[in-house]
């Protein structure tokens, strides 16, 4: 997990290069060059002189790189946490897998046994404090993100089916409705990897060779153990996890849209032939 790190943040680089330059060329050489804005919207002016539909346009490009851009280094910064997360956990279990038993000088054994032991579970507490860290910062983002998320899904759904035929819109959506699900993909393959990663550490704290060690050592052990059964999982507004399940859940709901919508204009399209 720790070399995934300078991964996630070249992907993430890479991503916003390749977004923000498909956006800006199929914006300007499809939308400028016929002389219309690139959000069919509503706005307080007159834009019908050139000057002012091109300034219009300047500031949507403006506005689409600012969102674009603030959303993946949103996402660079949540996967770097939780790799660091993983990351230390994965030594914290290395490092309960390395505790054993040796044949010479008995006494000293079980006393370097316990300090190793006792280094693992203040470890393992400073680890607990990270992760709770992320959750109290990273849930309230989540809260509105993946409605958000959810809410765009649905509308590129829709945008999809309304410009059907139109393949350089299709296109497009089909790049913005891919990326969300990128976004998406991390939140949800992290959390549930973190999950995974805490609940180890009590197997490996079980690993160890605890066999015909003192009985103190023993209730330190199941101490760790009990702490690493208690399940963590990183939420969205303390009541949706943010786990593989809520990425299949979203992933449906906008495809079942995208799927419904599809088939009213079919059938839409059938009735003005029929007529």
């Amino acid at each position: 997990m720790a070399g995934l790190i300078t991964r996630i943040q070249r992907y993430m680089l890479c991503a916003i290069i390749f977004i923000n330059g498909y956006h800006i060329t199929s914006t300007i050489i499809i939308r400028a060059k016929h002389y219309f804005l690139m959000f069919e919207t509503w706005h307080p002016f007159d834009n019908s002189s050139m000057l002012v539909l091109q300034i219009t346009n300047i500031s949507e490009i403006f506005g689409s790189l600012a969102i674009i851009t603030t959303l993946m280094t949103f996402t660079c910064l949540y996967g770097v946490m939780v790799c660091v997360a993983c990351s230390q956990l994965e030594k914290l279990r290395a490092a309960l897998l390395d505790i054993k038993q040796e044949t010479s000088e008995h006494e000293g054994t079980f006393s370097r046994m316990q300090d190793q032991l006792n280094a693992c579970i203040r470890h393992h507490q400073e680890i607990k404090r990270f992760m709770q860290e992320i959750e109290d910062v990273f849930n309230p983002c989540f809260c509105g993100l993946f409605l958000i998320i959810l809410i765009t899904l649905c509308c590129l759904a829709f945008s999809g089916v309304m410009s059907w035929g139109h393949s350089a819109d299709v296109l497009q959506g089909f790049a913005g409705y891919l990326s969300m699900l990128l976004c998406v993909f991390i939140y949800c393959r992290l959390g549930t990897e973190l999950t995974s990663q805490a609940e180890s550490v009590g197997d490996s704290a079980w690993g160890c060779d605890w066999v015909g060690t003192p009985v103190h050592f023993q209730r330190c052990l199941a101490f760790v153990i009990a702490t690493a059964q208690k399940e963590f999982t990183l939420t969205a507004g303390k009541f949706v996890p943010v786990s593989n399940t809520t990425m299949m859940n979203m992933l449906n709901q906008s495809v079942s849209l995208f799927m419904f919508l599809l088939q009213m204009r079919d059938r839409n399209d059938g009735e003005k032939e029929g007529k």
